[in-house]
């Protein structure tokens, strides 16, 4: 086991990485001072592999252990179900020294997280990521939220785990799709930090496409390398953490004008990189060979069929975006695979024709 620390002004938690010790987690919550109850949230798939065996380890530590299954899909990441998990924590009688613990991907983590935000101003809760995505990206950095109907994340708050346990075994049970979705992030973050990490992902992606999961481990903890280098700067995103949004902006309005069915989040994101390395071409920015390297490894990772997008109406909902300041889309556009730069004023235009030209390819 391995364990990474993130430090920020406001927190202090490790992320323990390994394989095959999902069970220990009650020896991991006893470390950690928890209080007597927890709330398990969780949804189908990690609830009928995982479940069991947490709860086992959590009554083992004298844990009083409360569950509760929630359905899956980020069509459900949304304020109707965070009240339904108060009315659970209400029904139980939790208190501010209680805690919950989410099990699963990244929207089982954005719920609990922004659950345990808000209930009684903020009690405790621990990240067990079961999915790719969670485990290299979601779980990492405090960022808790939900989706409203006109756009993604648009309520949330910052609020840490007390730790983040990532057990790569849990990545067995994946669908090739869930593996895909997280690799995404995976790419993303080679692109926006690290060019030597990037050049290993293109040794070995072909592999990792057909289900050779030997590296994963490796790279993995690469990614979460980058994601605490970056939080542990800059926690509130008043700079660079910004740059872990590369291709988001793009993907996240992709996902509200599908209402967050169809797509998966890794698939939104993996257009939004490609449409952001166009737009970045077009700006003279980022030159033809390294859009093209970029996008060998992005297009496996799109969807077969590309979705038809409308440049104007996409970026309407842009507009919405968190990151949108002074009325200007801001954006993460890429200089050369490693390095990213935040541009404030883009010309629309070119965006329009970035997310055009895009589909004709």
């Amino acid at each position: 086991m391995k364990t990474i620390i993130v430090k920020t002004e406001n927190k202090v938690y490790p992320i323990y990485l390994g394989k095959n010790f999902l069970s220990k987690i009650g020896g991991f919550c006893l470390k950690h001072r928890f209080g007597k109850k927890i709330l398990i949230i969780t949804n189908p798939k990690p609830s009928r592999y995982y479940l069991s065996q947490v709860i086992s380890s959590l009554k083992q530590e004298d844990f009083r252990v409360f569950v509760r299954v929630l359905s899956a899909g980020e069509v459900y990441k949304n304020l109707a179900t965070v009240q339904s998990i108060y009315q659970n924590l209400i029904q139980h009688e939790f208190h501010r020294d209680d805690q919950i613990l989410a099990l699963g991907g990244g929207v089982i983590g954005d719920l609990a997280g922004f659950a345990a935000a808000t209930f009684l101003r903020g009690i405790r809760y621990v990240q067990i990521p079961t999915t790719l995505m969670g485990q290299v990206d979601s779980s990492i950095g405090g960022k808790t939220g939900v989706n409203l109907s006109s756009g993604k994340n648009l309520i949330g708050a910052y609020h840490h785990p007390e730790f983040v346990l990532s057990d790569t075994a849990t990545l067995k049970t994946l669908s090739k799709r869930e593996i895909l979705n997280g690799m995404a992030e995976v790419v993303k973050y080679a692109i926006i930090w690290d060019k030597r990490f990037f050049a290993q992902l293109k040794a070995s992606f072909d592999a990792w496409i057909t289900g050779d999961l030997s590296q994963t481990e490796r790279f993995v903890e690469r990614c979460i390398q980058i994601k605490a280098t970056v939080v542990i700067a800059d926690e509130r995103e008043s700079k660079l953490r910004s740059i872990l949004n590369y291709g988001h902006t793009f993907g996240h309005a992709i996902e509200s004008l599908g209402h967050y069915r169809g797509l998966t989040h890794g698939e939104a994101i993996a257009i939004g990189m490609q449409m952001a390395g166009k737009t970045a071409f077009l700006y003279g920015m980022f030159s033809r060979q390294e859009l093209e390297l970029q996008n060998s490894l992005l297009r496996p990772l799109s969807p077969t069929s590309k979705p038809r997008l409308s440049g104007s109406i996409l970026m309407a909902k842009m507009r919405l975006d968190k990151k949108v300041k002074a009325d200007q889309i801001r954006l993460i556009l890429p200089r050369r695979i490693g390095q990213v730069k935040v541009v404030a004023q883009c010309p629309l235009a070119l965006i329009e024709k970035g997310i055009e030209t895009y589909q004709e390819n």
